[in-house]
Protein backbone atom coordinates (compact mmCIF):
# COMPACT_ATOMS: atom_id res chain seq x y z
CA UNK A 1 0.00 0.00 0.00
CA UNK A 2 1.77 3.43 -0.58
CA UNK A 3 0.94 6.40 1.19
CA UNK A 4 -0.29 10.08 1.07
CA UNK A 5 0.89 12.86 2.89
CA UNK A 6 1.04 12.63 6.75
CA UNK A 7 -2.27 13.73 8.20
CA UNK A 8 -4.06 13.52 11.47
CA UNK A 9 -6.56 11.46 12.49
CA UNK A 10 -9.11 11.05 15.11
CA UNK A 11 -8.24 8.87 18.53
CA UNK A 12 -10.67 6.46 17.25
CA UNK A 13 -8.68 6.05 14.32
CA UNK A 14 -5.01 6.41 15.69
CA UNK A 15 -2.95 3.29 15.52
CA UNK A 16 0.62 3.07 16.66
CA UNK A 17 3.30 3.73 13.68
CA UNK A 18 6.24 1.45 13.20
CA UNK A 19 8.62 3.20 11.14
CA UNK A 20 12.17 1.54 9.08
CA UNK A 21 13.19 4.38 7.05
CA UNK A 22 16.31 3.45 4.68
CA UNK A 23 16.75 2.85 0.95
CA UNK A 24 14.85 -0.88 0.07
CA UNK A 25 17.90 -3.23 0.53
CA UNK A 26 18.31 -6.84 1.89
CA UNK A 27 21.04 -4.88 4.22
CA UNK A 28 18.54 -2.63 5.88
CA UNK A 29 16.73 -5.56 7.79
CA UNK A 30 13.47 -5.00 6.26
CA UNK A 31 12.43 -8.63 6.08
CA UNK A 32 13.39 -8.95 9.98
CA UNK A 33 10.77 -5.68 10.35
CA UNK A 34 8.01 -7.49 8.38
CA UNK A 35 9.11 -10.98 10.76
CA UNK A 36 8.60 -8.21 13.84
CA UNK A 37 5.59 -6.83 13.08
CA UNK A 38 3.92 -10.09 12.21
CA UNK A 39 4.79 -11.92 15.88
CA UNK A 40 3.91 -8.65 17.86
CA UNK A 41 0.19 -8.67 15.71
CA UNK A 42 -1.52 -11.06 17.75
CA UNK A 43 -0.96 -8.77 21.09
CA UNK A 44 -0.50 -5.41 19.53
CA UNK A 45 -2.97 -4.97 16.84
CA UNK A 46 -3.09 -1.16 16.77
CA UNK A 47 0.14 -0.90 15.12
CA UNK A 48 0.72 -0.61 11.85
CA UNK A 49 4.76 -0.41 10.06
CA UNK A 50 5.58 1.97 7.40
CA UNK A 51 8.72 1.60 5.67
CA UNK A 52 10.25 4.62 3.87
CA UNK A 53 12.82 4.10 1.41
CA UNK A 54 13.13 3.36 -2.30
CA UNK A 55 14.64 0.56 -3.81
CA UNK A 56 16.91 0.49 -6.74
CA UNK A 57 15.64 0.78 -10.57
CA UNK A 58 14.67 -2.47 -11.84
CA UNK A 59 15.09 -4.22 -8.32
CA UNK A 60 12.90 -6.85 -7.43
CA UNK A 61 13.50 -6.07 -3.67
CA UNK A 62 10.30 -5.07 -2.97
CA UNK A 63 8.54 -7.37 -4.79
CA UNK A 64 9.43 -10.10 -2.64
CA UNK A 65 9.10 -7.98 0.81
CA UNK A 66 5.67 -7.52 -0.27
CA UNK A 67 5.25 -11.31 -1.05
CA UNK A 68 6.99 -11.91 2.57
CA UNK A 69 3.89 -9.44 4.14
CA UNK A 70 1.05 -11.72 2.43
CA UNK A 71 2.90 -14.79 3.91
CA UNK A 72 2.50 -13.57 7.48
CA UNK A 73 -0.90 -11.92 6.62
CA UNK A 74 0.41 -8.72 7.59
CA UNK A 75 0.02 -6.50 4.08
CA UNK A 76 -3.11 -4.63 5.42
CA UNK A 77 -1.23 -3.89 8.43
CA UNK A 78 2.34 -2.40 6.27
CA UNK A 79 2.64 0.27 4.24
CA UNK A 80 5.38 1.57 1.86
CA UNK A 81 6.39 5.08 1.10
CA UNK A 82 9.24 5.38 -1.25
CA UNK A 83 11.59 8.59 -1.02
CA UNK A 84 10.01 10.96 1.57
CA UNK A 85 11.13 14.44 2.08
CA UNK A 86 9.20 14.66 5.40
CA UNK A 87 11.10 12.16 7.35
CA UNK A 88 11.08 13.91 9.74
CA UNK A 89 7.78 14.17 10.37
CA UNK A 90 6.83 10.45 9.99
CA UNK A 91 9.49 9.76 12.68
CA UNK A 92 7.99 12.09 14.94
CA UNK A 93 4.55 10.74 14.44
CA UNK A 94 5.59 7.42 15.25
CA UNK A 95 5.80 5.23 18.50
CA UNK A 96 8.97 3.69 17.61
CA UNK A 97 12.01 3.85 14.53
CA UNK A 98 13.52 0.70 13.65
CA UNK A 99 17.58 0.48 12.33
CA UNK A 100 17.72 -3.22 11.44
CA UNK A 101 21.07 -2.78 9.33
CA UNK A 102 22.75 -6.52 9.20
CA UNK A 103 26.10 -8.11 8.94
CA UNK A 104 28.70 -5.90 8.01
CA UNK A 105 26.83 -3.50 11.19
CA UNK A 106 26.66 0.21 9.89
CA UNK A 107 29.29 2.18 11.40
CA UNK A 108 27.23 5.73 11.63
CA UNK A 109 23.97 6.15 10.49
CA UNK A 110 21.75 9.35 10.75
CA UNK A 111 18.52 7.47 11.57
CA UNK A 112 19.16 6.55 15.27
CA UNK A 113 20.07 10.10 16.19
CA UNK A 114 17.18 11.61 14.33
CA UNK A 115 14.70 10.13 16.21
CA UNK A 116 16.40 10.02 19.50
CA UNK A 117 16.74 13.92 19.12
CA UNK A 118 12.77 14.28 18.48
CA UNK A 119 12.35 11.71 21.73
CA UNK A 120 11.30 8.39 19.85
CA UNK A 121 12.62 5.39 21.09
CA UNK A 122 14.45 3.68 18.78
CA UNK A 123 15.19 -0.45 18.48
CA UNK A 124 18.33 -1.31 17.13
CA UNK A 125 20.59 -4.18 17.00
CA UNK A 126 23.22 -3.31 18.93
CA UNK A 127 26.15 -3.49 16.90
CA UNK A 128 28.02 -0.63 14.99
CA UNK A 129 26.95 3.20 15.40
CA UNK A 130 23.62 2.00 16.59
CA UNK A 131 25.63 0.64 19.65
CA UNK A 132 27.00 3.64 20.86
CA UNK A 133 23.94 5.06 22.13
Amino acid sequence: MAAGPLRRVSAAQEQRILLLPGRLSRYKGHATFIELIAALQPEFADTHAVILGQAKPGSRYLNELEGLAERHRISDKLTYCGVRTDMRDWMAASSLVFNLCSDPPEAFGRIVPEALSLGVPVIAWNHGGSGRY
